[in-house]
């Protein structure tokens, strides 16, 4: 898909729906992962909450290097727009193999850190050994969701978003159907659940590679060409790696606003921050999906030097994510207690849930500048800056919450009225610094 030319919200629309359809199956997949152990383990609360607390960790481990991947699409598109077929195939080459090298690396470290990592977070006594457990099988899977995720993104920076979004289904459905014969059937509770996770994610990631293999264009995938080239390398590095950092920073203020929620020493609490956030991130896939289109619209333009056109994508998509996403947050606050009951029956799990999923989904709104902006400028080779300010935005104010201001009222309303706020400093933050770029690269084309 050419993204340079023609009406910008008919072709985002057909970019970026496949994406949000695929996020949004594997998110309704994952939420099964939790319905299941909720309402069929032995003790589905202390199974649901062993899971949950295990959520942070896991992204901030996985998430530095799904940001590379993230550079990789960025580099990918900016080859395409600018036409460079030869440098393209051998970036795609090159991330391939360091996807590979960094999942084996992460899957070693986290099955010998997690008890280590959950102890740091003050997880509770009675769910400690089952979420060190389910951690350490989790981790099994992690070179295959690296995979996956570098070949869906080569895959999207040349404008191809339903073969990924049809893997998703496929993968996904077998992760449910794995999930009942594990759990319902096999009793095996947190293992089964992470069973069911890690063998989805290897069919997947093979499934990308192969289509990417029996491809006859330049995005051909040939197993004689991997290796690393220098240049390309570092080209990922410098915008993956901000974005990778980026992410593992907004994990680890997570991961602090996760120990703060630990010390209250409640399961039920842990239970109904879990099936909150499986629910509110059915919602977030939305401006998930944007967010790739953006960068990837952004990438492409950036390459074919068209930065007015980029504009209007930050606007279309800016628009297009407040109000699909708000419509869907009013949904999610209204049906809040029947949604989180869903995962888990008992009375203090739904008031704790339902608390949790109002704030968060009804906070996240003023969220969409922050992604699609932010989303532009990585297009726009801008990595560092962009993501520092996330960093300070999001992770500082979470964090200084956390320490500071929870500690004088520590409710669960308290804690979690850090995430609106967050998200509304970060917003105004990328808004500005877009608009800082565009002006240098105005003034750029002016001399030039």
């Amino acid at each position: 898909m050419d993204l340079t030319d023609g009406p910008i919200l008919k072709k985002m629309l057909r970019f970026a729906v496949p994406i949000i359809l695929g996020n949004i199956l594997q998110q309704l997949y994952t939420a099964a992962d939790r319905v299941v152990v909720g309402r069929f383990a032995a003790d589905g609360a202390a199974a649901l909450a062993a899971i949950g607390v295990t959520v942070s960790p896991l992204n901030l481990l996985i998430g530095f290097f799904v940001g590379i991947a993230t550079g990789n699409n960025v580099i990918c598109a900016n080859l395409l727009g600018a036409k460079n077929n030869k440098d393209l195939r051998k970036s795609m080459h090159t991330s391939i193999l360091m996807g590979l090298i960094a999942g084996v690396s992460i899957c070693i470290f986290g099955i010998l850190a997690a008890s280590l990592i959950l102890t740091w977070m003050n997880t509770p006594q009675d769910v400690m050994a089952q979420a060190a457990l389910y951690m350490r099988v989790y981790f099994l899977g992690v070179p295959a969701s690296l995979l996956y995720n570098i070949a869906s993104g080569i895959l999207r920076a040349h404008g191809d978003t339903k073969r990924p979004m049809f893997i998703l289904m496929i993968s996904g459905l077998m992760n449910v159907a794995l999930n009942l014969v594990f759990v319902v059937l096999m009793h095996l509770d947190v293992v089964g659940v992470a069973l069911a996770t890690i063998l989805s994610q290897y069919m997947s990631a093979i499934a990308a590679l192969w289509i990417m293999i029996s491809r006859k264009d330049v995005y051909k995938l040939t197993l004689k060409e991997l290796r690393i080239d220098k240049t390309q390398m570092m080209a990922v590095i410098r915008i993956g790696v901000p974005s990778g950092l980026g992410s593992m920073v907004f994990s680890g203020s997570n991961i602090v606003v996760q120990t703060a929620m630990n010390s209250l020493n409640s399961a039920a609490v842990i239970a109904g921050k879990a099936a909150a956030t499986d629910i509110n991130s059915l919602v977030y896939q939305i401006q998930a999906g944007i967010y790739a289109a953006c960068v990837s619209f952004a990438g492409q333009c950036f390459g074919a030097k068209k930065y007015k056109r980029i504009d209007k994508v930050a606007t279309t998509a800016t628009a297009l994510c407040v109000i699909t996403m708000g419509t869907c947050a009013v949904m999610c606050a209204i049906f809040a207690p029947q949604l989180v009951g869903l995962f888990n029956t008992d009375p203090d799990v739904v008031q704790y849930g339902s608390t949790m999923l109002r704030i968060n989904t009804l906070g996240i709104i003023v969220y969409a500048p922050a992604e699609t902006y932010l989303g532009c400028s990585r297009g726009m080779r801008r990595a560092m800056a962009p993501t520092m300010l996330n960093m300070v935005a999001v992770c500082g104010v979470r964090i200084l919450w956390a320490l500071f201001v929870f500690p004088l009222n520590p409710t669960v309303s308290m804690l979690y009225y850090c995430f609106p706020l967050s998200w509304l400093v970060s917003s105004i933050l990328q808004i500005i610094y877009y608009y800082h770029i565009r002006k240098k690269l105005d003034k750029q084309e002016e001399i030039a």
